[in-house]
């Protein structure tokens, strides 16, 4: 499904990822990138001990492995390939997070706060969801989010301006232009029926 996500590149309705969402995700990416070099490594390890492969084949197995960027590298290679493709948005939270905000909903209990009750683990959230809707605002814009977080849902549901869609594959027929006609098309079935 995030393939999909290439058509919204240079359309109307493109792709927001929100600055905090993009550190995640390259963190995440990072630490798969250094455990699987990890396992490689322990892998070419076993194989001189326990396949018989000669010295030879192993350094030169071993001289590859150390041309590999960094996992870091790796990761931010990876993200800004995805945001190529996809033509996605960065949205940075500089001048879009209202701080006071974010500190009185925490205080109150207010959405994202609100829900689960894990409020220290759930500002990267808070801070998601406040500068998408900044953001919303500012560009005049309805913002589709897909997340099946409940926290996420409750927010949404005093906003004018974010939605939430649980299921990543139905976020993306919103955008489908035939489910529109299909859509209209039964509308009027049912209408003249």
């Amino acid at each position: 499904l995030l393939g999909a996500l290439g058509q919204f590149k240079g359309k109307p309705a493109g792709l927001l990822i929100s600055e905090i969402v993009a550190r995640e995700l390259i963190s995440h990416l990072a630490k798969k990138a250094a455990d699987t070099k990890s396992l490689v490594e322990r892998a070419i390890r076993d194989a001189e001990e326990y396949l018989n492969i000669c010295w030879s084949d192993i350094e030169s197995l071993t001289s590859f492995l150390d041309s590999v960027k960094n996992a870091d590298d790796v990761a931010k290679d990876r993200f800004a390939n995805f945001v190529d493709k996809t033509g996605a948005t960065l949205v940075s939270v500089d001048g879009l997070l209202d701080v006071k905000d974010l500190i009185k909903k925490y205080f109150n209990g207010l959405a994202p706060f609100a829900i689960t009750g894990k409020k220290k683990s759930e500002f990267p959230d808070a801070m998601i969801l406040m500068t998408l809707e900044a953001y919303a605002k500012k560009n005049n814009i309805k913002i589709l989010a897909v997340s099946a977080d409940s926290d996420w849902e409750a927010y949404a549901s005093e906003s004018e301006w974010i939605f939430i869609e649980p299921d990543l594959g139905k976020a993306i027929a919103e955008f489908q232009p035939q489910n529109k006609s299909f859509e209209l098309c039964e509308v009027l079935s049912e209408e003249f029926s």
